[in-house]
């Protein structure tokens, strides 16, 4: 373990995630991530604090323990009056193509970079 973190080279993320909360608007974003460590990074370098999409390991988890998670309800408590939609973690974002196909069906994607994508949720897109 010690090996691996000597190994590879964190010093860039910092420079990502302070210009990535620039770009999001500053500690007074209204954000949904699906992003690593839960938000952690966003939390910790832009200074905002994240309302944070599960992976889909967590809802299968809920689900395992008897949580009914219905998508929709899900997806219109997470992102009522937020800005933006975050995703960092596009491995898991295919992992959820229920999610893909909402997102792009209603929101208009503003940005995509081989870091990250960001989708407009202060506006519904038309058809």
């Amino acid at each position: 373990m010690r090996s691996d973190l000597k190994r590879i080279n964190y010093r860039t993320e910092a420079a990502l995630w302070e210009d990535l909360g620039e770009r999001l608007g500053g500690p007074d974003a209204s954000v949904v991530a699906l992003s690593e460590d839960y938000g952690a990074r966003l939390k910790y370098w832009a200074w905002i604090n994240p309302r944070n999409w599960p992976t889909a390991d967590d809802i299968q988890l809920r689900q395992s323990v008897g949580q009914v998670v219905a998508f929709e309800e899900l997806a219109t408590e997470l992102t009522i009056g937020a800005d933006v939609f975050l995703i960092t973690l596009p491995d898991e974002f295919k992992r959820q193509p229920d999610l893909q196909k909402w997102l792009d069906n209603n929101y208009s994607l503003i940005e995509k970079t081989d870091r990250y994508w960001l989708y407009d949720l202060r506006q519904k897109s038309t058809p």
